[in-house]
């Protein structure tokens, strides 16, 4: 198993819960570290559970 593979900043990344504890933290630090392309489904009242892409 290779463990230097490294993603692209611009991959896509989809992290679920992105309004909870574990959730947020995921997103923050991917962020800290330059990574562009986040999807986060969330937990409010949004029509048919859509995704939304984060923009920073």
């Amino acid at each position: 198993m290779n463990n230097n593979v490294k993603m692209q900043k611009s991959s896509k990344i989809f992290v679920a819960g992105g309004t909870g504890l574990v959730g947020s933290a995921i997103i923050e630090n991917l962020l800290n570290k330059g990574y562009t392309n986040i999807v986060a489904n969330y937990h409010t009242r949004v029509p048919n559970n859509s995704t939304f892409n984060i923009q920073h």
